[in-house]
């Protein structure tokens, strides 16, 4: 069983946007993992990306804004299997583009992924 709970708080007058929402459980099953010519090589950085959340919720058009060639593939394709609750308008759900983060720091090989934009909110995730 799932809930969705809306919390309007100063919302503007017939604005009735509610944004898009990671689903932290598929974040989590699909978080981007360090490549291993990455570790060996010891690529680190930051990757930014943008794209879609569609009314159904999977990402589409996901882009490379920023980052390092073989961080930005692993990012992208773990973020693909991301999925969101849509963003809704006045209750109707809407697209909405997204913005993500994902950080590769290889002391330790940690990455650490997260929605920037909009509303981070609790978006968080990290690789096991």
């Amino acid at each position: 069983m799932k809930f969705r709970i809306h919390f309007y708080y100063n919302e503007m007058p017939g604005n009735g946007l509610v944004h898009a929402v990671l689903i932290q459980k598929t974040a989590d099953d699909h978080a981007p993992e360090y490549p291993p010519q990455a570790k060996q090589n010891k690529i680190e950085g930051v990757v930014r990306l943008e794209g879609t959340v569609r009314t159904d919720g999977r990402i589409d058009g996901l882009k490379v804004l920023e980052g390092d060639a073989t961080l930005a593939a692993a990012s992208t394709e773990a973020i693909k299997k991301w999925h969101f609750h849509p963003a809704e308008r006045n209750l109707v759900p809407v697209e909405e583009t997204v913005r993500i983060r994902v950080d590769f720091i290889a002391e330790g090989e940690r990455v650490r992924a997260r929605v920037v934009w909009p509303e981070p909110g609790h978006s968080e995730i990290h690789s096991r």
